[in-house]
């Protein structure tokens, strides 16, 4: 995982995106969504059917596979993401009506053995994707992992990956005191751990805070944002070949698409 350190100093000057042209400001999600490479959106299996619970293998280059199991989400569960306060209503309606399965692991092999064991890879336990991506503008980590792609794309394996960098990238930010101390530095206000952790765990909670703290958390939201795709590119730049996914397109899949719209937001601080 990437190591956590306090922006330094002309950070987004130096690590913005470039600005869109206009005609790019107003196009749809679908839009947007087919400007990923279709060598990273393309859908492995596009007849797909997810059932209650289940396996899914899929023949990848040279001998390489990707596998994953998933179940549904028990009635304790449902019932206790639906009265969370840290859940949007969209996703606990979502939830409610059926749209999410647990993911229970994911392994990519090659021909020699085992190139990536989610489960033994990182330490996020409930990760959980939608069984269609119609919102996949909306996915969500916080503890746990609601992913609004599923595993059946390189783009659903990319953004699954993105959103528990997301998770193990803010662990460490609110567990290095001496790290948010000297980020927190200066603001001339206090700000708790469980703030903190909204900072750096909201993409728009930054638009309602003082233009100082605005300041701050732009910074630190880019950084976030830059590190948890880090940690996706880290676990998967071994499989790109089996994936048919090339460098040029991986990196254009991250930067033209969601680090250019958390540069527009932070343009508007």
């Amino acid at each position: 995982m990437p190591k956590f350190e306090a922006p330094k100093k002309n950070y987004l000057e130096r690590r913005l995106e470039p600005p869109l042209p206009d005609k790019e400001k107003h196009k749809t999600k679908q839009e947007h969504f087919e400007q990923h490479p279709e060598s990273v959106r393309r859908l492995f299996n596009p007849n797909i059917e997810y059932g209650k619970s289940g396996k899914e293998k899929v023949e990848l280059k040279d001998g390489w596979t990707l596998e994953y199991t998933y179940e549904t989400l028990s009635e304790q569960e449902i019932n206790s993401y639906s009265t969370s306060n840290e859940i949007p209503e969209s996703l606990k309606q979502d939830i409610e009506a059926g749209k999410f399965r647990r993911l229970v692991g994911l392994s990519i092999d090659n021909p020699s053995g085992n190139e990536l064991d989610l489960m033994k890879d990182f330490e996020v336990r409930d990760i959980f994707f939608a069984i269609d991506n119609k919102n996949f503008h909306s996915s969500l980590a916080k503890n746990k992992v609601f992913c609004y792609f599923s595993p059946n794309s390189f783009l659903g394996i990319m953004t699954l990956l993105h959103e528990i960098g997301h998770t193990t990238v803010v662990q460490k930010i609110i567990s290095d005191s001496d790290t948010l101390g000297g980020a927190l530095k200066g603001l001339g206000t206090a700000v708790k751990q469980s703030t903190a952790r909204k900072i750096y765990n909201s993409p728009y909670l930054h638009f309602f805070l003082p233009q100082k703290l605005n300041e701050f958390a732009g910074k630190n939201v880019l950084k976030e944002e830059r590190d948890a795709w880090a940690v996706a590119v880290s676990a998967l730049r071994g499989t790109l070949d089996a994936f048919n996914v090339s460098k040029e397109d991986l990196r254009d899949s991250i930067h033209k698409m969601p680090l250019t719209a958390y540069s527009e937001r932070i343009r508007q601080l």
